[in-house]
């Protein structure tokens, strides 16, 4: 076995059209690379391969792509005899060769056995795409497997980049060595690969195309400009909230209406204000409900808002307005407004309403989740609660603690209820406290009306729970009820609006 256990694998290529197409150029690039600790380089051609062995007497993995191949969508990394010879008698070591399940322009066995017969000290790398690749394969017994094509071929597409559990797969079903390759883009994802069986690792573009590491940065930045202008939104049960925030973080504007209750009412309004401005260039929406980030769908909500599970926000946006939204729940966009605003590493916004909203920053991090719908703490289920919530649970926390709960117990100023009420509050801040180890955990919504009162209650009970308990870290936020629409707006600022 040529290539070594852990070894660390440099790609050094780069396609005509680019600025570093040039073999000594990519042979001080592979130079670069041994410096930094590659023991290998994985090359393309014969006259790259043999700059780079001539410049740095590293071993290469040589592959030679065929173009013409890949227009037609084949299979199309060193395809044909020929370019196997070109490139072993250039010096590469060991041969990589397209796998995948793609038409061929000369079948794959007689790939094997050319590289057997004539070259029988030179490995041989199957490049693959998913399982069934690897199963089509092993019967011909390649040296190594590598991932190099995941994401790349029509049937993975859709896979996970990287797509580091498919080693571990492989390895359930051969003893043959696996290269991790493809979309590797950060030391954490080298060390699960690592972790997951990979025998050793190859890192491309991440470090060796510099082209495609500016333009990351390039479209970060884009769509800035001194006349950036973000509409907020926060779709709530009751009230719809709006604000205009300019790039410095300052609120020029805010609106205020009842929400409609009916989804196409809900996104004409938005557009009415997105038209009646004239100058909005991003647009970030918070909503009720568990929310999909990345698709912009509602996932679940209650009956607070009518039929508004699966409605996608970000398309309803998009269509009606040309702007691309980022969306997140509600409560997770006030959590980040007010990270924004104190800057803890670690910390908690519950907001009392028509329900309750919790967001949690943790390592200055928003904490999402599979799919947006983390820290619903509102529906922990408190011990010997029989309320029915909207949510279709019974006993979630949030029918003790919502706004109507609230003013119904100071309005008749029943004593033993608003004690019950803080001795609930500080359950739920302890109960969080035990999986999010915030700095600080606050308060805001209809809660603070309460005043300061209610909030020492709140706080004396806590420390009842624990003698490491510190009333001091539970604080009424200074958000107000525009906080969500705030965050969302933030939102958008920092990761990232979108237009057509």
């Amino acid at each position: 076995m040529l290539i070594k256990p852990f070894s660390l694998i440099v790609s050094c290529q780069a396609f005509n059209n680019e600025a570093l197409r040039d073999s000594y150029v990519l042979a001080k690039i592979a130079l670069a690379a041994k410096n930094g600790g590659a023991s290998w380089i994985r090359a393309n051609g014969p006259e790259d391969i043999k700059g780079i062995k001539k410049l740095t007497g590293l071993p290469v993995i040589g592959i030679y792509k065929d173009f013409e191949s890949l227009k037609k969508s084949e299979a199309f990394i060193t395809v044909r005899k020929w370019q196997i010879k070109e490139i072993i008698e250039a010096g590469a070591e060991v041969v990589a060769i397209d796998c995948t399940r793609r038409p061929r322009p000369e079948p794959l066995n007689e790939l094997f056995r050319f590289v057997r017969k004539n070259y029988p000290s030179v490995e041989i790398i199957a490049d693959i795409a998913d399982l069934e690749d690897v199963k089509t394969v092993l019967k011909l017994k390649p040296d190594y497997f590598s991932t190099t094509l995941t994401g790349y071929t029509d049937y993975t597409m859709n896979h996970k980049k990287p797509d580091i559990e498919l080693i571990s797969k492989i390895k359930e079903i051969t003893d043959i060595p696996v290269i991790a390759e493809g979309h590797y883009k950060e030391p954490r994802q080298v060390r699960q690969a690592l972790i997951y069986g990979a025998h050793a690792v190859v890192v491309g573009t991440a470090i060796t195309r510099p082209q495609v590491l500016t333009r990351n940065f390039y479209d970060a930045l884009k769509d800035f400009s001194y006349n950036t202008k973000v509409l907020g939104v926060d779709i709530g049960g009751t009230w719809i909230r709006m604000v205009v925030v300019d790039l410095k973080r300052n609120i020029l504007e805010r609106f205020k209406f009842e929400n409609p209750q009916e989804k196409n009412e809900i996104f004409s309004e938005i557009s009415r204000v997105v038209q009646n401005l004239g100058d909005i260039t991003h647009i970030g929406v918070a909503s009720a409900g568990r929310v999909d980030v990345e698709t912009g769908i509602v996932t679940f909500a209650s009956d607070n808002i009518k039929n508004w599970s699966g409605v996608n926000i970000k398309n309803e946006i998009f269509k009606r307005t040309g702007l691309i939204p980022t969306v997140d729940n509600d409560a997770n966009a006030a959590a980040f407004a007010q990270w924004d605003r104190t800057k803890e590493e670690n910390l908690v916004l519950l907001t009392v309403g028509t329900g309750i909203g919790g967001g949690a920053v943790v390592n200055g991090e928003i904490l999402k989740g599979k799919n947006g719908g983390a820290f619903e703490i509102g529906h922990l289920i408190y011990p010997l609660n029989t309320n029915k919530c909207t949510c279709g649970k019974t006993g979630c926390v949030e029918t003790l603690l919502n706004g109507k709960s609230l003013k119904s117990a100071f309005e008749i100023k029943d004593k033993k209820k608003i004690d019950f009420i803080s001795e609930v509050y500080a359950w739920l801040i302890d109960s969080t406290k035990m999986f999010v180890d915030f700095d600080k955990f606050y308060l805001t919504g209809v809660i603070k009306f309460y005043g300061d009162e209610f909030l020492n209650k709140i706080r004396k009970q806590y420390e009842k729970l624990s003698v490491l308990n510190k009333g001091e870290d539970i604080l009424f936020s200074t958000l107000d009820e525009f906080g969500g629409a705030y965050g969302a707006a933030l939102e958008s600022l920092y990761f990232g609006g979108e237009s057509k």
